[in-house]
């Protein structure tokens, strides 16, 4: 399966990024059950893009699927970064995301 990279670039002596308040309450840009990528809100601030919560196990029992979240998720990300959003939280948990502001 191809592997997508980012390149984390941390100002240590500026202000740390804004983080939204809840998260958790953002709307999402991909559906949690496939991944399909959905349109970005306009005007949103601040958005959830999801992973699958264990892509390794994914990948084992259905590598088709696995391989499908891999690109739609490399979609999303080329879409929201090239909009001017960055990564600025990590959401863990039953359904693991990526949280993106502008």
């Amino acid at each position: 399966m191809a592997s997508d990279r980012l390149v984390a670039v941390w100002d240590l002596t500026g202000p740390p990024p804004a983080r939204p308040d809840s998260p958790a309450m953002l709307p999402a840009v991909n559906a949690t059950e496939d991944g399909r990528f959905l349109p970005i809100p306009p005007g949103a601030e601040a958005v959830r893009l999801h992973i699958p919560a264990d892509l390794g196990a994914l990948l084992t029992s259905q590598p088709a699927r696995a391989v499908q979240w891999r690109a739609q998720t490399r979609q999303a990300f080329h879409a929201l970064l090239g909009d001017g959003y960055r990564v600025t939280d990590f959401l863990a948990g039953d359904a693991p995301a990526y949280v993106l502001s502008r």
